[in-house]
């Protein structure tokens, strides 16, 4: 062999060694480029589950999937001394609105407590349809009085100084009655809740770790008509 056939060798090599670094380079790039396309979409669909879970938990709080009282209303049998009757008398007439806040969650008072259609009876508390949150109280006795506590135990939900329903109060979790009456004034009451006595056109507040509730008090008296 001789040194011209030596040096086409070599440089036959030196192409061979270049090319191959070349490919090499490629496939480097291609395994990045691969990296960072699966790297994105990875992530993509990281914030996109993200977002899904933020919307149904957001839905999950707004469509009732929230702290629940568990209620086991009355149905017609004497509570508290109250009895379920066909008609409960139109000597006295009075009206309570409340308001009841779990951790910062509104609950509802619903149509139908002290209501019992199968014996075909109601007690002297109840709320009645298209009217949530509105306690009727009704007597054929002009001078009866109820309390917050026989309304409870008529809609079956417990309630004390330091729970409602299931929930109890502690070191973090406080609970706050706070009451105000036909002229605006705002109270608040430090007793036991279940012995308040009921007055005509009150708004009552029951917060349970809810301190940053705005009070408002409900003034449409005059559109109740049952």
């Amino acid at each position: 062999m001789t040194n011209r056939d030596r040096r086409r060798e070599t440089r036959q090599q030196q192409y061979q060694r270049r090319q191959e670094e070349r490919k090499a380079e490629r496939l480097r790039q291609l395994r990045q480029q691969q990296i960072r396309r699966y790297g994105m979409i990875g992530g993509g669909i990281l914030v996109l589950a993200l977002i899904v879970l933020g919307i149904s938990q957001l839905l999950r709080q707004n469509t009732g999937q929230q702290p629940n009282l568990n209620p086991q209303p009355a149905t017609g049998q004497t509570v508290d001394g109250l009895q379920c009757l066909s008609q409960q008398g139109g000597a006295l007439h009075h009206h309570q609105y409340l308001d009841i806040y779990i951790n910062g969650t509104r609950m509802a008072v619903p149509a139908g407590v002290g209501l019992v259609s199968a014996q075909n009876c109601l007690y002297p508390l109840h709320v009645h349809d298209g009217e949530p949150n509105i306690i009727h109280n009704e007597s054929g006795q002009a001078n009866a009085s109820y309390t917050l506590g026989q309304f409870f135990d008529i809609w079956g939900v417990a309630l004390s100084k330091s729970q409602i329903s299931s929930y109890k109060t502690d070191g973090s979790h406080q609970m706050a009655i706070k009451l105000i009456d036909s002229t605006g004034k705002v109270t608040t009451y430090t007793g036991d809740p279940h012995a308040l006595p009921l007055a005509d056109q009150e708004t009552i507040y029951i917060l349970y770790n809810s301190p940053n509730v705005k009070l408002t008090p409900y003034t449409n008296w005059a559109t109740l008509t049952q």
